[in-house]
C-alpha cells in the first residue's frame, strides 16, 4: 500500500486562509515567492548533484575503451544520461545564471518534474524505453521553456540590468558633483580665512 505524504495543498482552503490572515497580502505574496524560488533553485541543484553521482556510478561500470563501451548493455543508459545532462546544462546556462543573480526565479517547474521523472526511471528501471521516445517530452518542454525565457523574460532582465547601470552611473555622478561642491566650498572658506588673516 502506498503511503500518501501530507501536502500543503491537501489542507482545507479554510485552514490555509486562516493561516494567511496572520500576514498582510504583500507578505503572503513575498513569502510564497521567496519560498517558491528557494525550493525550485534547491531542487535544480540537488538534481544536478544526483545526475553527477549517477554518472560516476555508470562510469565505474562501463569499460574504458570506447569501442567496448558502445557494445556494453549500459551504453544506452549512458546515452540517455548524456542527453539529460545536456538539457540540465542548457537550463543552467540560460535560466539558472539569472536565477543565481536574483533577476528571476527558476520558472519551468514542469521541466523540473519531467527531469526528475525521467531520471528516476533511468536509475530504477531494469530496461529503459527507446531514448527518442523516452526523452521526447523533456526535450519539448525544456526547449519551450528556454525559448520563452529568451523571448519574453531576457529582454526585461537586460533592461533591468541596464537601468541599474544607469542608476549607478547617476549615483556616481551625483557623488562626484557633491564632492566637487564640497571642495569648492572648502576652497572658498580657505580664501576667506586668508583674506581675514587667519
Amino acid at each position: 500500500m502506498e503511503v500518501h505524504q501530507p501536502h500543503l495543498m491537501d489542507l482545507p482552503e479554510e485552514i490555509l486562509e486562516r493561516i494567511f490572515t496572520f500576514l498582510t497580502y504583500h507578505e503572503v505574496c513575498r513569502l510564497f515567492d521567496c519560498i517558491g524560488r528557494e525550493i525550485l533553485k534547491r531542487a535544480f541543484r540537488q538534481l544536478e548533484e544526483q545526475i553527477l553521482c549517477y554518472r560516476k556510478e555508470l562510469k565505474q561500470q562501463l569499460p574504458r575503451r570506447e569501442s567496448e563501451r558502445r557494445k556494453h548493455p549500459l551504453s544506452s543508459r549512458s546515452e540517455v544520461l548524456s542527453a539529460i545532462e545536456t538539457r540540465v546544462s542548457l537550463l543552467d546556462m540560460s535560466i539558472m545564471r539569472y536565477t543565481e543573480e536574483g533577476y528571476c526565479a527558476f520558472f519551468p517547474g514542469k521541466v523540473l518534474d519531467e527531469l526528475r521523472h525521467v531520471f528516476c526511471i533511468l536509475k530504477r528501471s531494469p530496461a529503459i524505453p527507446r531514448p527518442q521516445e523516452f526523452l521526447h517530452e523533456l526535450r519539448d518542454i525544456s526547449s519551450m521553456a528556454m525559448e520563452y525565457f529568451d523571448e519574453a523574460l531576457l529582454p526585461s532582465i537586460h533592461a533591468a540590468k541596464d537601468h541599474q547601470v544607469v542608476q549607478c552611473y547617476w549615483i556616481h555622478w551625483d557623488v562626484l558633483r557633491l564632492l566637487g561642491i564640497v571642495l569648492y566650498a572648502l576652497q572658498m572658506v580657505l580664501v576667506y580665512l586668508e583674506y581675514r588673516g587667519w
